[in-house]
């Protein structure tokens, strides 16, 4: 049996009897409806998490918080809207909500490639302490974090740079690095090695 959106009466057929409107959608075309718009947001995520790794950033976890909320934003409404059943009434602006999110996480992807593989500037050389060595292990793999002191930037007591498993290895706390850090096409600063002096 179908269900009206608009005067909540139930009926069999194309149309309410009531008042002539087309059934309700179920979930699951709702989903289909979204399908493509989530794998766009899902692609931005993934091209984020590419890019990062090839040219990361000195300050990435603004992009990354940016990242979050383009892609649990749009999920949200959607558990809302489906849990007080406006879903299928929302459909329209789940579609924006969940294209311009997605779009933008595309966008910001492309900002990051710019950014790192179009930048022309000479690299430099700033050196630095070893102040602390983390891992964590999560269900994206295991993370090395290094963080040196002091910084080479103005209004900063040290950085905190993601690196690989091969260059956690070959720092040690307390002595010193090199870290070859580039400007950036965009302005953004980002680094492409840590290693031991």
């Amino acid at each position: 049996m179908a269900h009206c959106p608009n005067c909540n009466h139930s009926f069999t057929g194309k149309l309410c009897p009531n008042c002539g409107s087309p059934p309700a959608l179920t979930p699951a075309q709702i989903n289909q409806a979204l399908k493509t718009r989530v794998w766009l947001g899902i692609a931005g995520l993934f091209g984020i998490l590419l890019v990062a790794w090839r040219y990361p950033l000195l300050d990435q976890d603004a992009i990354f918080a940016a990242a979050l909320f383009l892609i649990f934003a749009p999920i949200l409404m959607y558990l809302f809207l489906a849990i007080r059943k406006r879903a299928a009434a929302n459909l329209e602006l789940l579609k924006r909500a969940f294209g311009w999110c997605g779009g933008a996480l595309v966008a910001l992807v492309l900002l990051l490639w710019i950014n790192g593989a179009l930048d022309g500037h000479p690299s430099t050389l700033e050196s630095s302490v070893v102040v602390r060595k983390s891992v964590s292990h999560g269900r994206g793999g295991t993370h090395y974090t290094v963080s040196v002191s002091p910084s080479w930037r103005p209004g900063r007591s040290k950085e905190k740079l993601p690196v690989n498993g091969e260059t956690y290895s070959t720092v040690y706390m307390g002595k010193t690095v090199a870290i070859e850090v580039h400007k950036g096409a965009l302005g953004l600063p980002w680094f492409s090695s840590v290693s031991p002096t």
